[in-house]
Parts: structure tokens; C-alpha cells; sequence
């Protein structure tokens, strides 16, 4: 049995992680490990302890009530380590101190002692040996949470690295490249432009393979995190395990067990996440924000559910805003991923900011835990392949140790067999993994020119599965191909053959032809057809059209290239469906009622990319970093859009590439009363009239009980006009402080659709008569 002791004061948690080798033995334990907290914290934590079989003991139990400062002395002598020279050490040391008081104790073996005379002399620097390959822990040595970082690095052979600051990171680690990083330092000194910066540098040519963050609301947080990884690791290394989800479906809150690793995919924001059908995880900590935000006072979720009770060791959260620790919009008391760490959960990957993505790369983050890939490589895989184009945009983080893997990966061989006409035979050997990878060298024409257009085409029934996808990452330095491919459960076992080629196209003929087909159905829509068993065979060619049109894509359906060209068998069957329930709603539906075609501009652009670091920008609201989106529809053709997305509102534009007007929206960093008024410009710039009609209102304001006064409105603007409306909001009583997101809509004359949005927190508070604000 391993135990945890529990430390009131930091310089407890010192005295305690500097003898943690020596503890085990004097308390009849397999291992001991400290953990700061108070009596009322350290009751709570051992919950989250249970599952591992661990005991609590307080430190002032070992101690037997000795003096603070006389603690360490004692501790030595009872542990039989008083032959050794002590390290001195003045009462009230700051963490600098006792962070090197405790690098030199682990070093050395020698025990720490608190004495007012001590100077607390510097621990001299080391050597700098070389760090290619290296397995570091680094830290700022100014915060608190060095100590535990120490901790955890002495425990697992991590090599330690002190900073004074951040900044220094770079610098100290140039040219060079260590297999893995966990940088350590406080919540405030991880901003959102700090976690591009780093991610940045993570994901380049001089980057770890594993990288994460060691970090929390305190050195108490940050403490529990370490025990709670070591709790796990030697309850691995002892042959044990918690339960593994059988699959990645979402499991109610009430009926979860402690679990390995739990996945989510679902919106959210800093402080609150969707879960399931109508369950909603809230970062609400057990004690108020000392701001005052309580999104609890009313709060409009049903069925909400607190995430710090969720029962899992490491979460994968792709959810957009997760991975908040500094600058969020919503006060650290209602954090998400701080309220995560506040329970069982000891490492968290989840992206920064905004991100986009669907259920395949959900799957491909499954499949890669299961497989036995590590968070960092997960992490790592997530930003080079969770985008289409070439630029890149990371966004996903490791919060906890990245190194973490939930199953052994087996060596995969690959063998290279003859070039065939038109590509390349890869063989494949699967142990039945959810995921394998790999890379070769590929270069189709020996020459020095951009890698083709590539795609995979299964060899064998086996692989013709509608749950087997992968993912090609070109290497054009190296001319080779990484190639990842995965399934929904698990893969087949034994050789699985592919032939590497060129991707295969859907040609103009067949694209016009389904095109000009569908159009003319458009055309019977127009007279009132809109029938449901219609529209699913329309969505259902189109699909087709898309895959072949939107190629290539962060994940493909293995057989996805034979569906391309094959393409007039497939969708002959639906349009011959289509036809005839056509001809069911012209009777049914033309007799009594009128209907309308619904647009979906979301599915409809099959080609999304980053549009250039020139259109990036800064966000008028926030001052963050923005970044550009450009949406191009090779298919149906509809008008290229950007979309402008910023590292903490998320999405705040989303207009057409060539607008013809121009819209910006006041900025309102808080909605402290019961009214609220929003102006807005609207400016022509073309040198023709231009009609637009607009609307704004709040999400979900219905259910909210918002009211609105001039929210919607036309306007006809002479060329270079610009006009300013305002709209007035009333919130209700009782509104729930909570962070909210105002949306804009407007449609010209030309059916050019325009979006923005603005994130704001809102703590309403209604003055009664005779009250003051």
C-alpha cells in the first residue's frame, strides 16, 4: 500500500518530498509521497485517492507534534539520516529557496534543516550538458509549484532545469531537442498568447515529441496532481488497472466509474461543457469566486453536474476553450479544467482556443489513447493533422504528464514492396490495436518537386470497412509519408495491404452531370417540394460529391477512394430514391401547402485552410491574437467566406471574402445591469446602393428570457455610407451570471450573409426602489 502525507505549510511539503525514499520504509509503506493541503482539502483529495488503495497520513503525525522548525532535525533522526551534513535553512525561505534546498537534498541525500541563522545561500548552478534526448522537467524556480515539479522529476527521472523566467525557455534549450518537456510554472503565467508561443516552439523542428504543462490554481493543486500521478504510475508498475471504457460513447455522470481515461467531444466554453443529451459539466468550485460570478445563482442547466466529480485519470477534452488557465473570460472559481484537477483527473488534453472539428478526429484521438500512443504524441498528432491546408495552427495541450500512455504499443513493421503501375504496396503488421503508424520514404518520380496529391487504397476485404479511416502527414524534407491508420474498435489483426497513390478525382463530367440533376430538383423545390425522405437523398449524394471534391482531409474513410471512382453506381440508387419520393411529395405536399428549401451553409465548403499570416489580426474586443480562416466550395460553388477566429472569443467574423460591406460592433466587456444597449455600424463600401437587413441577439435568449427593442431592422445605403443603430436589451430577474455570447446576422440584397459575435461575462444584478447601485 502506498501513502499519501499530508504537509499544512510548504515547508512541511519540502522536509516531506526530500525524504520521500526514505519514508516508505519508516511508515510501512511501498511508497510515500507528500501532498499540500489543508484538513478540510486533504479529506476531499483522498477520495480521489481511494481507487489506488492509498492511505493519508499527516505529516505532523510523523513529526509527533515537533516544532516547526526543530521538524527537520527530527525527521533526520528518525529516519537515521543524521550522519549526514544538513542543509540549513532559514524558517521563512521563500520557494526559491526551498526549491533549491530540495534540489540539493535529492541530490546529495542529505537532509534539509530550518535555522534562523542560516543564510540560505543559492544552490550553485550545475553544468549544462547537452539535452538532445534529454527527458526534462523545467521550472520556475520564483514559484511554488517547483517543489512539487522537483518531486515529480526525482520520482521519475526526469532531469531538472530551473528558469527565472518564462522567457528564458527558448533561449535555454536552442538547437537543441529533448525527447520530452513538462514546463512548470503558475496558472498566471500561461496566457493565451504565452500557449501559442509555446506550442509554436513545441511543434517545430527543435521541439520535444512529448510536451506538457505542469500547473493548477495553486501549489495545492499542483501538488494533488503529483500524487496523483505517482498513485498511478505505481498502480501500473504493480500489474493493476481502473476500468477502460469499452468505447467512446459519452457514460451519464451519475453512473461512472473510476476509469483510466475518459474522451469528450462537445461544445463548451471555460466553465461549462456539454455532455450527453442534456447533461452539462459545470467548473463551479465548492467555495464562491471571491469576484462574486456565481454561475449556480440560477442557473438555467437542469441537469448540470460538477466536473470535478468525474471519476477518470487522464480526460481528452476537444472542446473549444478548455485548456483556459490565465486571461480567461470566466474567474478562475469557475474554471473547467481547474475544477477538473480538482478531482480524480491528474492530466487533461484539450485545445487552448477555438478549434474545429468533427467526429473523425474524435475518433483518431480514441484510437491513438487506446493504441498506446502517449498524450504528448497525441497532442502532437492532433495539431499537425486537425487542419486542412498548410499552414499550421496548433491548439492542443497536455496539462499532467505527457509521457502518459493508457496501453503498450507494440513496434509496427513496415515493408516496402515493389512499386506497382500507379503507386506502391505497404504492408502493414496490426497486433488488433485501435491504431497503427508509420512512415516510409516515398517519392513517386524521384524528383525534387511537392509530393503529390496521395491517398490510400485497401488491399482485401478486411479493410473495406466503414470504421477504418487514417490520416497521410507528408514529410517533403525527408520525401517520405507518415501514415496513421486507425478504426472505430479495433483494427484487423495479421498483414494489412495498401497500395500508397496518387488520389484518385472525381472528373468535370460526372461532377456537372450530378450537379446539373440535382439543380433542376432545385427548381421543383421551388414550387413547394421539400420532403424529409427527399432532402436525405439530396444530403446523401451530396456527401459523395464532397468527399470527392474536399479531398485531401485530416481523416479519411479508408475506402474512400474506391467510393470516388465509383461514383455513378453509388449514387444511382439514391437519385432513383430521390426520384420517386419526389414524385410522392409533388402529390402529397403541392395539395394543401407551401414549403421552403433550407440552406445549410456549413456543409457546403468542402475546403477549409488558414488564409496567411497577413489576414491574421487582433480582436477589437479582447486584444488577443486572431486568426484567419479561408472557406473555398469547389463543388457547388458557393461564395469563398473568411472566418476570423480569436485565441479567447472564438469565432468574431464570419463574412465573405469580398465584402461589400463593412460591420463592427461596439465593444461590452460586462453586462452588470438589467439594460443594456448595443450600438453597431454598418458602412457601404461599394460604389452602388446596397440593401441589408441585420439582427442580434444573445444565445439562447428564449430560454434566458432576454427581451430585445430594435434588434432587427432593413436599411438602404448610398455608396461609401455608414449608418449606427443601437439595440436595447432587458434581462430578468434572477438572470444567472454566466459567460454569453452575442450574435449578428445580415443579409444585402446580393443574399451575402454576414456573422459576428462578441463573448462577454454577465453578473446582473437588478437595484430594487429605494436602493443604491
Amino acid at each position: 500500500m502506498n501513502r499519501i502525507i499530508w504537509a499544512d505549510t510548504l515547508s512541511d511539503y519540502a522536509l516531506a518530498a526530500s525524504a520521500h525514499r526514505r519514508l516508505g520504509a519508516f511508515c510501512d509503506a511501498a511508497a510515500c509521497y507528500p501532498l499540500l493541503s489543508s484538513a478540510s482539502g486533504a479529506a476531499r483529495l483522498q477520495a480521489a485517492l481511494r481507487p489506488y488503495g492509498s492511505a493519508l497520513t499527516a505529516f505532523s503525525e510523523i513529526v509527533r507534534g515537533a516544532d516547526p522548525a526543530d521538524r527537520g532535525r527530527f525527521l533526520a533522526a528518525q529516519l537515521e539520516w543524521s550522519d549526514a551534513t544538513p542543509i540549513s535553512l532559514a524558517p521563512d525561505a521563500p520557494p526559491s529557496a526551498l526549491l533549491d534546498a530540495l534540489m540539493r537534498s535529492l541530490e546529495t541525500g542529505r537532509p534539509i534543516v530550518f535555522d534562523a541563522a542560516a543564510t540560505g545561500a543559492k544552490r550553485p548552478p550545475a553544468p549544462s550538458p547537452s539535452i538532445d534526448g534529454a527527458r526534462l522537467m523545467i521550472v520556475n524556480r520564483n514559484s511554488a509549484l517547483s517543489l512539487p515539479a522537483a518531486l515529480y522529476a526525482d520520482a521519475t527521472g526526469r532531469r531538472l532545469i530551473t528558469l527565472e523566467t518564462l522567457e528564458d525557455l527558448e533561449p535555454q534549450l536552442s538547437g537543441q531537442r529533448p525527447a520530452s518537456v513538462m514546463l512548470a510554472s503558475d496558472r498566471h503565467d500561461f496566457t493565451k498568447s504565452r500557449l501559442q508561443a509555446l506550442l509554436a516552439w513545441s511543434q517545430g523542428a527543435d521541439g520535444p515529441a512529448d510536451f506538457g504543462i505542469l500547473s493548477g490554481r495553486s501549489a495545492k493543486q499542483a501538488s494533488g496532481i503529483v500524487a496523483r500521478l505517482l498513485m498511478h504510475r505505481d498502480f501500473h508498475a504493480g500489474g493493476q488497472s481502473l476500468m477502460r471504457p469499452p468505447d467512446l460513447e459519452p457514460i451519464p455522470a451519475a453512473a461512472m466509474t473510476p476509469m483510466e481515461y475518459y474522451v469528450i467531444g462537445a461544445h463548451g466554453n471555460e466553465m461549462h461543457l456539454d455532455h450527453m443529451d442534456d447533461e452539462v459539466l459545470c467548473g463551479a468550485n465548492a467555495a464562491p469566486d471571491p469576484s462574486g460570478f456565481d454561475c449556480t445563482r440560477n442557473c438555467p442547466y437542469d441537469n448540470r453536474f460538477a466536473a470535478r466529480e468525474i471519476p477518470a485519470h487522464a480526460l481528452l477534452l476537444l472542446s473549444c476553450d478548455a485548456f483556459t488557465l490565465a486571461d480567461g473570460l470566466a474567474p478562475p472559481g469557475v474554471n473547467l479544467l481547474m475544477s477538473l484537477l480538482d478531482g480524480m483527473a491528474a492530466s487533461v488534453l484539450a485545445p487552448f482556443k477555438h478549434v474545429q472539428f468533427n467526429e473523425g478526429l474524435i475518433l483518431l484521438a480514441g484510437a491513438l489513447l487506446k493504441g498506446g500512443f502517449s498524450l504528448g504524441g497525441i497532442a502532437r498528432r492532433l495539431n499537425e493533422r486537425a487542419r486542412n491546408g498548410t499552414l499550421p495552427d496548433p491548439a492542443y495541450l497536455v496539462l499532467g504528464d505527457p509521457e502518459l500512455t493508457m496501453a503498450a504499443q507494440d513496434p509496427i513493421v513496415a515493408a516496402r514492396v515493389a512499386p506497382e503501375p500507379g503507386g506502391l504496396v505497404l504492408e502493414l503488421r496490426s497486433n488488433g490495436a485501435p491504431a497503427l503508424e508509420t512512415t516510409i520514404a516515398y517519392d513517386p518520380d524521384d524528383t525534387d518537386g511537392p509530393l503529390p496529391p496521395l491517398a490510400l487504397e485497401p488491399l482485401g476485404e478486411t479493410l473495406r470497412d466503414p470504421d477504418i479511416f487514417y490520416t497521410l502527414t507528408p514529410r517533403p524534407a525527408a520525401r517520405a509519408l507518415t501514415i496513421t491508420l486507425f478504426a472505430r474498435d479495433r483494427l484487423p489483426k495479421g498483414p494489412l495491404l495498401f497500395r500508397v497513390e496518387q488520389a484518385a478525382r472525381l472528373g468535370p463530367v460526372d461532377h456537372d452531370d450530378i450537379l446539373g440533376r440535382l439543380n433542376r430538383l432545385s427548381l421543383i423545390s421551388e414550387i413547394g417540394l421539400d420532403n424529409r425522405a427527399a432532402r436525405c437523398a439530396k444530403a446523401s449524394i451530396l456527401s459523395f460529391l464532397r468527399a470527392a471534391a474536399g479531398f485531401p482531409r485530416p481523416v479519411e474513410l479508408a475506402m474512400g477512394q474506391s467510393m470516388v471512382r465509383n461514383i455513378d453506381a453509388l449514387v444511382a440508387a439514391d437519385f432513383k430514391s430521390l426520384r420517386r419520393a419526389s414524385l410522392r411529395a409533388m402529390l402529397e405536399e403541392l395539395e394543401h401547402k407551401r414549403v421552403w428549401i433550407s440552406q445549410r451553409y456549413a456543409h457546403a465548403y468542402p475546403h477549409i485552410a488558414r488564409a496567411g499570416p497577413r489576414a491574421d489580426g487582433v480582436c477589437p474586443h479582447c486584444a488577443e491574437h486572431t486568426t484567419c480562416w479561408r472557406y473555398e466550395d469547389t463543388c457547388l460553388h458557393f461564395p469563398p467566406r473568411r472566418l476570423w477566429v480569436c485565441n479567447q472569443c472564438g469565432i468574431i467574423a464570419d463574412v465573405p471574402a469580398e465584402p461589400t460591406a463593412t460591420i463592427a460592433l461596439a465593444t461590452v466587456a460586462a453586462l452588470p445591469a438589467p439594460t443594456q444597449r448595443q450600438t453597431f455600424t454598418i458602412a457601404n463600401c461599394t460604389q452602388d446602393p446596397l440593401g441589408i437587413g441585420y439582427c442580434l441577439h444573445f444565445n439562447a435568449w428564449g430560454q434566458l428570457g432576454i427581451k430585445a427593442d430594435g434588434n432587427i431592422g432593413e436599411a438602404t445605403l448610398a455608396p461609401g455610407e455608414e449608418i449606427e443603430r443601437t439595440a436595447t436589451f432587458h434581462f430578468p430577474e434572477g438572470f444567472p451570471d454566466d459567460v454569453v455570447s452575442m450574435q449578428f446576422f445580415a443579409m444585402t440584397d446580393a443574399m451575402d450573409l454576414y456573422f459576428l459575435s462578441q463573448k462577454m461575462r454577465a453578473q446582473v444584478r437588478h437595484v430594487q426602489r429605494g436602493q443604491t447601485p
